[in-house]
């Protein structure tokens, strides 16, 4: 299976993420399979600024989990790439804070929220976490055959 099966059936132009539309999204995942290092690197760092941006995540974060996870497990690709992949899954867990597409505000999940702070409809750090735990059997499964920073890092990603 290619890892990146699927990724051209979402339309990403109509999803947000920290800088607007996501609609660059499908090339930084394609550049991750890059076989120049230079360019990983780079599309890696930007993929990190737009689907989790200094702890906020954003409507096309949990679609992504998927194909963050089939790259982090994927024992083809690069060991430290596939490092990088894992501990952004990881960030991606633990995001602090999101922002709903419909107002642009960014919100705290509510394990953070003050008393009296409004509730929002959605919680895109819940549905990210829930993207991540939904993939729990094929982090467990690329961990025990991964380097070990990256069986580390899928390993922290997952629910406790």
């Amino acid at each position: 299976m290619d890892a990146l099966d699927g990724l051209d059936e979402l339309n990403w132009s109509g999803l947000l993420c920290a800088y607007g539309p996501a609609d660059t999204v499908p090339d930084l995942l394609r550049r991750v399979l890059d076989e120049d290092a230079t360019s990983r690197s780079a599309a890696l760092e930007d993929l990190w600024g737009t689907v989790w941006h200094q702890g906020t995540v954003y409507e096309c974060t949990p679609l992504v989990v998927p194909f963050l996870v089939n790259l982090a497990t994927n024992p083809e690709g690069d060991d430290d790439t596939r490092a990088q992949v894992a501990l952004l899954l990881t960030s991606v867990a633990t995001a602090t804070s999101f922002v709903l597409p419909h107002d642009q505000q960014m919100r705290r999940p509510a394990w953070l929220r003050e008393p009296g702070e409004t509730t929002p409809a959605r919680d895109l750090t819940v549905e990210s976490q829930a993207a991540v735990a939904a993939c729990v059997a094929t982090l467990v499964h690329g961990a025990t055959n991964a380097p070990p920073a990256t069986g580390l890092g899928s390993l922290q990603c997952l629910p406790r």
